[in-house]
């Protein structure tokens, strides 16, 4: 069973500890930066990821100052986790979690960062594929929320989010 927890001082040198396979260290900020950034940017949550009682990875959401809108900044799951389903079932509840908030209906994902996830699939949970150019990013994946917290499909035209 995967759950989210908070970053805290009693387990923040366990989720220090957490690494990505050697070719995927590029794609994803080390969670020491990540843990530092939410310090200065107390609107990033990082919440750890456990398997039952073992921390198996690390995530961290924000609702965006720039562009008020929720994004999911980290995603990592430890190389000795990959593959078994962890990174999705973060993604799964990570997404429950922000639906609480019924004023937004989009949620995005930084191409970049899934790359670290261990094989989690970010259509089939439910992320569109856009290219957007936003900031520094370009890739970006997004799911659309509507007010009964249902995914939809939606399309993308001048960054405008219509649903269909």
């Amino acid at each position: 069973m995967i759950t989210l927890r908070p970053i805290s001082k009693d387990n923040l040198w366990e989720c220090l500890d957490l690494s990505v396979h050697p070719n995927q260290q590029q794609y994803v900020a080390s969670n020491a930066i990540s843990i530092s950034q939410s310090k200065v940017q107390p609107e990033c949550i990082p919440l750890a990821i456990y398997h039952n009682e073992v921390m198996v990875g690390f995530l961290m959401y924000c609702l965006d100052s720039e562009d008020d809108e929720y994004w999911i900044y980290r995603l990592m799951i430890d190389h000795h986790f990959q593959n078994q389903g962890f990174g999705t079932e973060a993604l799964h509840q990570v997404i429950e979690l922000i639906k609480g908030d019924k004023t937004r209906h989009q949620i995005f994902l930084d191409q970049v960062g899934l790359a670290a996830a261990g094989g989690a699939d970010h259509q089939h949970i439910g992320f569109l594929n856009f290219d957007i150019v936003h900031g520094a990013c370009s890739d970006t994946f997004v799911v659309i929320v509507n007010r009964h917290g249902n995914h939809l499909l939606g399309m993308l035209l001048t960054h405008n989010l219509f649903i269909q």
